[in-house]
């Protein structure tokens, strides 16, 4: 006699019953899984995408006073294309971009903060100088951009004797020419003793002249250090009261190993 013969014959085991019952069971769960995924995401997406829940509808702002322009500027963003409202889809980098295009901002950073929160955080220029040119003064940051029409010049005033127009948000020299001007504009009086009339560019690379109230003019290098012009400066001024020459015209510091004055 067969095993299986002896198997059949034996009551108490139910060999092809039990094999048969536990296939069926995992082709019902096979057949019901896509479905139940289908439902599973069907419900996901609607959560997600569909309702409310994460539909944006608050909006922080740092470091920047008009609020209620930022506010807008999301609003708009928001309601641009289908679905943009929902904080999955809304495009940061694009408002992030939009809000750059003012030249009063120095740099900003949109994070989306779930379930329904944006949050702007906004670094403004900070004026530096003021240019003047055409007969108009514009505010001045450090990174050589015009962020703004101002009157009071409680800065140090630049003019440009080419008078160049130019305009809000426009580049008129670049973050090292600006440091140049202020460098020079804090340390003349206390290195050379005299004060400053006014300063004049000439040539944003290697021509800036300042006027003293002593009537005398130094050509200084923009290239260059600033330090070490206004000590040689010093030491001209010197030379000349020493040897009796005490209405000087002009002194040329432009040359790296020549110094002229008149």
């Amino acid at each position: 006699m067969s095993r299986i013969e002896k198997l059949r014959k034996n009551k108490n085991v139910s060999v092809v019953h039990e094999r048969t019952r536990e296939d069926k069971e995992p082709r019902k769960l096979k057949k019901f899984f896509p479905i139940l995924i289908f439902i599973l995401v069907t419900i996901l997406s609607y959560l997600l995408f569909i309702s409310s829940a994460f539909k944006i509808s608050n909006v922080e702002i740092m470091g920047y006073g008009n609020t209620s322009l930022i506010e807008n500027m999301v609003k708009n963003q928001s309601q641009e294309r289908f679905y943009s409202d929902n904080i999955f889809l809304f495009d940061s980098t694009r408002l992030e971009e939009i809000i750059n295009e003012d030249s009063r901002i120095k740099s900003v950073s949109v994070v989306k903060k779930l379930p329904q929160t944006i949050k702007v955080e906004i670094v403004e220029a900070e004026g530096k100088l003021i240019w003047n040119t055409r007969g108009e003064n514009y505010l001045v940051d450090g990174r050589g951009y015009v962020i703004a029409n101002i009157d009071k010049l409680n800065y140090p005033v630049i003019y440009d004797s080419l008078n160049i127009k130019v305009s809000l948000g426009e580049r008129v020299a670049s973050p090292t020419f600006i440091k140049f001007i202020l460098d020079v504009s804090a340390n003349f009086e206390s290195i050379t003793g005299a004060k400053i009339d006014k300063i004049i560019v000439y040539d944003i690379f290697n021509d800036v002249r300042v006027k003293s109230v002593d009537s005398w003019t130094v050509y200084l290098d923009a290239s260059r250090e600033p330090i070490p012009q206004l000590e040689n400066l010093l030491r001209v001024i010197a030379e000349a009261e020493s040897s009796g020459q005490r209405d000087l015209e002009y002194i040329d510091l432009r040359l790296p190993d020549r110094i002229f004055y008149k």
